[in-house]
C-alpha cells in the first residue's frame, strides 16, 4: 500500500466538488509541473530503510531517474528538501498512543 496522499483519485468518493478541494486548489498548472509531481509520487518507493522503518529518500536514485526522464533537476533538487519529510512521515507507522 502506498502513502496516504491521493493524487488524481483523492476526491473520487466525494459527492460534491468543493471550492477548496485540495485536488483542485493544488492541481499542477503545467505539463512540466505534472511530470515533476508524478515523478515524486513514483519516487515514494526510493526509500532508505533501517530497523525502525524509513528514514530518508535515496536522493541519488530520485535525481538519476529525474535526469533520465529529462526533468528539471534544479527544481527536483529544491523540492526534495520540502517533500522528503512528508513522504517519510506518510510511510512511518503511526503511533496509536
Amino acid at each position: 500500500m502506498g502513502a496516504p496522499w491521493g493524487g488524481r483519485d483523492f476526491c473520487a468518493h466525494c459527492p460534491a466538488v468543493c471550492d477548496d478541494c485540495p485536488d483542485r486548489t493544488h492541481a499542477c498548472e503545467t505539463a512540466e509541473g505534472e511530470a515533476v509531481w508524478n515523478h515524486f509520487v513514483r519516487s515514494e518507493r526510493q526509500l532508505r530503510v533501517g530497523m525502525s522503518g524509513p528514514y530518508a529518500l535515496d536522493f541519488a536514485a530520485v535525481l538519476l531517474s529525474a535526469q533520465v526522464l529529462g526533468l528539471d533537476l534544479p527544481l527536483i533538487a529544491e523540492l526534495l528538501d520540502e517533500l522528503e519529510p512528508l513522504i517519510i512521515y506518510a510511510w512511518r507507522p503511526q503511533d496509536d498512543g
